[in-house]
């Protein structure tokens, strides 16, 4: 699979984090551990920068996306018992 495919699986996963996972480690192993040097050379191959680039903006705003409902006011999930405790995460 090349980085177009890849970064278009990634696009189009939504919130499946163990696929999401298994792609970046795929082109974690195949296209940045390799020794082929013009695989990411801008002069040589500019997609492949965009692209890589493209993967590294989603991944960021997907970090953001998962940092954002972690750190939710505690007003946003609550569990209410049924002895009428409340409970929040």
């Amino acid at each position: 699979m090349d980085m177009s495919v890849s970064v278009g699986l990634y696009k189009e996963t939504g919130k499946f984090w163990p696929f999401k996972s298994a792609i970046v480690s795929y082109v974690t192993n195949l296209y940045l551990d390799s020794a082929n040097s013009s695989l990411f050379n801008t002069k040589v191959n500019q997609a492949n920068v965009d692209l890589l680039f493209e993967l590294i903006s989603l991944i960021a705003a997907d970090l953001n996306y998962i940092h954002d409902m972690w750190h939710n006011t505690e007003d946003d999930y609550k569990i209410f018992m049924p002895d009428a405790t409340v409970s929040s995460f």
